[in-house]
């Protein structure tokens, strides 16, 4: 026996045929929704759901749905979360996707984008299988000025990003690892790394990408794969752009260039039945 390990990462419907060596007895299915754009506000993060020992007849064609960017929800063994046997919703703007709307025996929710003041509010990040996906922080009050943007929200059991203030604008988050969050920018906001928040931009500055997420987990194929940070948001004067979130499921930061949010993803783990030698793997 071995385990696969399967990405299944084209956006909108399609159908997986179910492998030969399937065991309905040991296996893992995962959801990421798609995080939302960024406005004036942050974009929200994605949530996560997993479910355990689902089981599916070999050859069988399984309906899923992988989220698109901006907000799109993921679904396995349905053509919607309400029809499926996991379900994950995406983020909106601002509100993240919730773990209450999603199926499977585990769920979190994604972070909430920042709201929008002088300055613009950071993204949510991801939900991973650690937990919720962090806030990005709030723009800046009026009366600060400059005014830098706030940083992304940190995925799966992250801190959130600070809010912003006077220049620079505010940190991204921390992964759950207590690293990664990009630098409040002066001039621009510093990009997250392994799912951490990316930073908030001076007044006059763009905002940092939100981090790719923190690897965990790795295709049978060799892909990697985790969780994103929220985008940074950009700062007062809107002469920057916006950070985008981290692959896979965050939001993009805020401002008059918004952030743009990054798509789901559903990962399908499971031990191979022993009694089958053929195997089939897709992605």
């Amino acid at each position: 026996m071995t385990t696969k390990v399967i990405f299944l990462t084209t956006p909108g419907a399609g159908s997986w045929v179910v492998p030969d060596d399937w065991n309905s007895l040991n296996n893992i299915i995962e959801c990421i929704g798609g995080g939302a754009n960024g406005g004036l506000a942050g974009g929200g993060g994605a949530a996560y759901s997993k479910k355990s020992n689902l089981a599916l007849t070999p050859g069988a064609s399984i309906a899923y749905r992988v989220g698109e960017a901006d907000g799109g929800d993921t679904a396995f063994n349905g053509s919607t979360v309400a029809t499926s046997s996991c379900g994950a919703k995406g983020g909106t703007l601002p509100t993240g996707g919730q773990a209450s709307s999603g199926v499977g025996d585990i769920k979190f929710s994604g972070g909430n984008g920042g709201a929008a003041a002088t300055s613009r509010g950071g993204g949510g990040g991801a939900a991973g299988p650690h937990g919720a996906g962090a806030a990005g922080g709030a723009g800046s009050p009026s009366g600060g000025i400059p005014n830098g943007g706030g940083g992304g929200g940190a995925a799966d059991g992250g801190s959130a990003g600070a809010a912003g203030g006077n220049d620079p604008g505010g940190a991204g988050g921390n992964n759950r690892l207590g690293a990664g969050g990009g630098a409040g920018g002066f001039p621009g906001g510093g990009a997250g790394s392994t799912g951490g928040g990316g930073g908030g931009g001076s007044s006059i500055d763009s905002g940092g990408n939100g981090g790719a997420g923190e690897v965990l987990w790795t295709s049978t194929l060799g892909a990697t794969a985790g969780p994103g940070g929220g985008g940074g948001a950009a700062g007062s004067s809107g002469g920057g752009v916006a950070g985008s979130g981290g692959l896979y499921g965050a939001g993009g930061g805020g401002g008059s260039s918004p952030g743009t949010g990054k798509q789901g993803i559903i990962i399908i783990t499971y031990i191979t039945n022993a009694s089958k030698t053929r195997s089939y793997i897709i992605g």
